[in-house]
């Protein structure tokens, strides 16, 4: 366990005065809290993934990212942003997996709509899709040393391709992934894929 000062030096305060209080504040935990509880916050690992540019390769007109934040106590946090940029409307699937070098495929799916211009020629059509789930898997916690060496996958569907399933499609990504990874001479264990939401 960090010692109270190792635990002010992580947060980044280095300056006095150096009080539970303010190392509470850095962590956005209001006391009471006990310095024990403070000095395990600051324990605490985080790992960030962005999905990059989420496009289609066919022109469709839908667009936007998405973010993964996962802890080591297995707290986590999927979010992103669609928007509808032509005439048409779109409801769309997005299906992540965290893929770990040992095999284990975190998912997690976010399905949404978008408004084109056709959705409101003369008012203003509902563009955006952003949203935010958020949850906690002991499996995370349990294996963290492989969870912050995992990579992030995507896949979306939009409109009538969305009669398949969403298992279905999470398995495809993993499948897809666990060969690209080998293209790479990275060999995974056996696959397994545990459902976040």
């Amino acid at each position: 366990m960090l010692s109270f000062r190792d635990a002010f030096t992580k947060a980044g305060i280095n300056d006095p005065p150096l009080s539970g209080r303010r190392l509470a504040g850095r962590y956005g935990v209001h006391p009471p809290i006990s310095l024990n509880g403070l000095a395990e916050l600051a324990n605490i690992e985080s790992k960030s993934w962005d999905s990059g540019p989420i496009t289609f390769s066919d022109g469709t007109a839908l667009g936007g990212n998405c973010n993964v934040v996962m802890n080591s106590k297995g707290d986590w946090t999927f979010s992103g942003h669609m928007h509808d940029s032509g005439f048409d409307s779109y409801d769309y699937t997005l299906a992540i997996v965290m893929m770990t070098p040992s095999g284990i495929g975190y998912t997690v799916t976010h399905s949404g709509h978008t408004e084109g211009t056709s959705a409101s020629i003369l008012g203003s059509p509902k563009r955006d899709d952003n949203w935010t789930t958020s949850g906690n898997n002991p499996s995370i916690r349990d294996n963290w040393g492989q969870v912050v060496s995992a990579i992030l996958e995507w896949h979306i569907v939009s409109q009538d391709l969305l009669g398949q399933a969403l298992s279905d499609m999470a398995q495809q990504v993993a499948e897809q992934t666990i060969k690209d990874l080998a293209s790479k001479g990275i060999v995974t264990g056996a696959m397994l894929l545990i459902a976040l939401a």
